[in-house]
């Protein structure tokens, strides 16, 4: 076999040569991402996004692809989403990340589709979410008190008198309390570990260009006093040093510290506007700066320059051309599969606890299912007449429905109705 004359690479280290290149040429360049008073700066670009709500828990993955293209269609530029604590970490340190609890599979889905990701981890997030994402176990560590300078809600604490052991004692005696971590940081440190491992935020060449730690304390913290503010502080400095390499925000949060934003916060001068009209009835006319401005009901306008409106959320882009029906051959397509969930309901002979009155529903069941049924039955041992009085059931409830049975027989069924 002759060698390779002089200049000319073998054709294995020619293979590998232009391999490493794709490779180098495939990898994502990191992203600069960092904002003044004006706006958000995306590579030394001032950019103005706009930014779809997706919520991943509340559609299935099959659904994903779809809503996403459908967001970026509609002119989206981002995609944000909260994170659900209660839903992921189930039990302490018990974590779940299937189904439609898959984050890493909806971050990868709006990646594919090219669009931005601001990921708001809370880990309160309010979303009219059970418990706004807490978990329901907190609520039983002794001397908890959500969302303050709590060492209980921050502290992780492995304890005899908890009932059970939380987390691994550090020593040899568990009826001691050893500080460990912060319930709060570590579920933090959790989402950013696996965000960072698939390379997703754009300081890594990814698409993750904001996340969030808190949702809308500031209207919140003067109720907790000094505990509200040094917690606010503990927040923003606990995210920070999860060193994203992206920018953070306090929704809400007028004193967020610097270089944590608040995205509600006004800055006088050279600054980007936004007007809202929060009456869901009326238009409105405000003046600003001067000038007037004609606001929709509940609606927001979008002044890049604090003048000219450039978007206004109650007039977005829609269908404008006339569809024509033309015949077609179609062909049945296979039905999407579909998942039932069986919700277990009361047994009349096996009962799970006798109670004499009404219970609390999230410490009965756990924040396990939304239903808890009371059974009770009484008999009526008078004979009477065919004609006269005869005895009335009243039942006054706050419950969803009643089922109601007269010698084994159904008499009574009254069902829930949801008015939306």
């Amino acid at each position: 076999m002759a060698a390779p004359s002089a200049g000319r690479l073998p054709p294995l280290l020619l293979l590998l040569f232009l391999l490493a290149l794709l490779l180098v040429d495939g990898a994502a360049a990191a992203s600069s991402v960092t904002y003044d008073n004006r706006s958000l700066i995306i590579d030394g670009r001032r950019r103005l996004l706009i930014s779809t709500s997706i919520h991943y828990p509340r559609s299935v993955p099959a659904m994903w692809p779809k809503l996403v293209a459908e967001a970026k269609d509609g002119g989206a530029d981002c995609i944000e989403t909260y994170v659900f604590w209660n839903g992921h970490e189930t039990a302490p340190g018990q974590y779940y990340f299937e189904d439609r609890f898959d984050l890493v599979q909806f971050a990868r889905v709006v990646k594919d589709a090219g669009l931005y990701l601001m990921l708001r981890i809370g880990p309160f997030v309010a979303a009219e979410w059970n418990f706004g994402g807490l978990p329901v176990w907190l609520h039983y560590i002794p001397g908890t008190v959500f969302r303050t300078n709590n060492e209980p809600f921050k502290v992780r604490v492995a304890c005899e008198f908890c009932g059970c052991l939380l987390f691994p004692v550090l020593g040899d005696d568990p009826s001691d309390i050893f500080w460990m971590q912060s319930h709060m940081q570590s579920f933090t440190t959790k989402i950013v570990d696996m965000m960072k491992n698939e390379q997703f935020f754009a300081s890594q060449g990814g698409h993750i260009i904001l996340a969030q730690i808190e949702n809308e304390y500031g209207g919140d913290e003067q109720a907790y006093g000094a505990g509200g503010k040094a917690y606010a502080m503990w927040a923003a400095s606990m995210a920070l040093a999860q060193n994203t390499g992206v920018p953070w925000t306090m929704c809400q949060q007028s004193d967020a510290p610097d270089p944590v934003a608040d995205v509600y916060t006004d800055h006088s001068g050279g600054c980007a506007a936004f007007l809202a009209n929060i009456d869901s009835e009326n238009d409105k006319v405000v003046t600003f700066r001067d000038i007037q401005y004609d606001l929709p009901a509940w609606s927001v306008s979008i002044l890049p320059d604090c003048k000219n409106v450039v978007f206004n959320t109650a007039k977005v882009r829609s269908q404008t051309l006339m569809m024509d029906m033309v015949p077609e051959t179609l062909q049945a397509s296979q039905a999407d599969p579909w998942s039932i969930f069986t919700e277990t309901i009361g047994i009349w002979d096996k009962k799970d606890f006798i109670q004499n009155g009404f219970v609390d529903h999230i410490n009965t069941t756990k924040d396990s299912t939304d239903y808890l049924w009371y059974t009770t039955s009484f008999d009526v041992n008078i004979s009477y007449p065919a004609s006269g009085n005869h005895p009335v059931l009243n039942i006054d409830s706050k419950g969803h429905g009643v089922h109601a049975f007269l010698n084994n027989m159904l008499i009574v069924l009254i069902q829930p109705i949801w008015i939306f």
